[in-house]
């Protein structure tokens, strides 16, 4: 029988999708939660704030978008597509009310593992406090966001400024970290040196997980667009993509229509003036937040090519998935994406504006490369991956004694 896991979910975003779903496909014993009494292990099902799934609004939209043969109108004042309402308000809510109540008590078990993302948190004396008190309890760091390390600059000032206290705490509590990739491995390890935990590489699922549709929209395989799938801040390049369209506009071209699938990030400042107030964009660039796994996989198959030209990628699972289905995929050269695309992809610098545009020209009318047959990692999956490999080691003496 495996070890029960304490999903720590204190520093996650309560409107993040991809910690839902990994806390619905890993069935913890409990999680995590800060309140005003201190760290407090509670019912999984109370804590969650899974995000509702209703239906494929957002995707809809965005098709019938895609398909409108004239410009939008005058009287729309955003590239934003609408959402569907509520998913951070709805979880900051949550967690503010969690704080206040008193739940149910969860037992600890004398021996677990808590599962900490990221590498945020580690210095928190609470954790350490809450630790000390569980001395069975064996904290894993699932570490996410390791281009912190070489790209402060893309992230919020106050969590620069505590990480190297966070990280330093890490090395001193963590049993063991897991990493999505090779890269983010041999990285983190070297920014570690001796003191490093064992380490072990298990990929992320993809924003494809759980899609479950087959088949390309025929509407949307005659209608001429490329997707961008990355969070809307400095980090993605996506201001780069806008002064593409902008330019290409201009240039009295046929443009196609580029649909960014993700949300606004934190670090928005400078892109929010293209996205918001850019008319000569308005007509070509639409948002897409809130997408479904089916709805993205339904546009992905439809696009004439996926477009990544992120300056510090956290992975390349959803490019690796993209290729898979047969969708040519134009990428940053960054070490990520060379290391999990290699020559599948096209590599371009991720500053080279010329070299982009006729990429993107030019994927307008290449022909599509043969799918593999490769569906995407499930979350089911990955749980059961990261059950097996954590109990493999939690039983490995030399780890315990460590």
């Amino acid at each position: 029988m495996s070890l029960p896991i304490i999903l720590d979910a204190t520093g996650v975003p309560p409107s993040s999708a991809r910690f839902a779903a990994l806390a619905s496909a890993l069935r913890p014993h409990a999680i995590l939660i800060r309140t005003r009494r201190g760290l407090e292990a509670v019912p999984p099902d109370v804590a969650s704030d899974a995000p509702v799934q209703e239906g494929d609004a957002a995707f809809m939209a965005i098709r019938a978008w895609l398909l409108a043969s004239g410009p939008l109108g005058s009287n729309v004042a955003s590239t934003r597509s609408s959402p569907r309402p509520g998913w951070a308000a709805r979880g900051r809510l949550r967690l503010a009310a969690l704080a206040t109540r008193r739940l149910a008590p969860v037992d600890v078990p004398e021996e677990g593992i808590l599962l900490k993302i990221g590498l945020s948190g580690w210095d928190d004396p609470a954790l350490a406090s809450w630790l000390a008190g569980h001395p069975g309890i064996w904290p894993v760091c699932l570490a996410t966001r390791i281009w912190q390390l070489d790209f402060p600059e893309y992230e919020a000032a106050e969590t620069i400024a505590t990480l190297p206290a966070s990280v330093q705490a890490m090395t001193r509590l963590a049993r063991r970290l897991v990493v999505p990739t090779d890269i983010a491995g041999a990285r983190l390890s070297s920014a570690l040196g001796a003191a490093s935990p064992p380490l072990t590489v298990l990929p992320t699922p993809s924003r494809l997980a759980g899609s479950a549709t087959t088949g390309v929209d025929p509407a949307l395989a005659g209608t001429p667009y490329l997707l961008a799938v990355d969070r809307l801040e400095a980090r993605g390049n996506i201001l780069m993509l806008l002064g593409i369209w902008r330019d290409l506009v201009r240039s009295g071209a046929a443009v196609p229509k580029l649909v960014l699938a993700g949300r606004r990030g934190a670090q928005i400042q400078e892109l929010k003036p293209m996205l918001d107030w850019n008319e000569t964009n308005r007509p070509f660039v639409r948002e897409a937040p809130g997408l479904t796994a089916d709805g993205l996989r339904t546009l992905t198959l439809g696009a004439r090519a996926i477009l990544s030209p992120s300056f510090a990628p956290g992975s390349a699972a959803f490019e690796r998935d993209a290729l898979g289905m047969g969708v040519p995929v134009l990428a940053a050269d960054a070490p990520t994406f060379c290391a999990g695309l290699g020559t599948r992809a096209v590599l371009l610098d991720p500053i080279d504006g010329p070299a982009w545009r006729n990429a993107i020209l030019a994927a307008m009318t290449v022909s599509r490369p043969p799918a593999d047959g490769t569906e995407p990692t499930s979350w089911a999956d990955y749980a059961s991956q990261l059950r097996a490999m954590l109990g493999r080691a939690r039983s490995n003496r030399s780890e315990i004694a460590r």
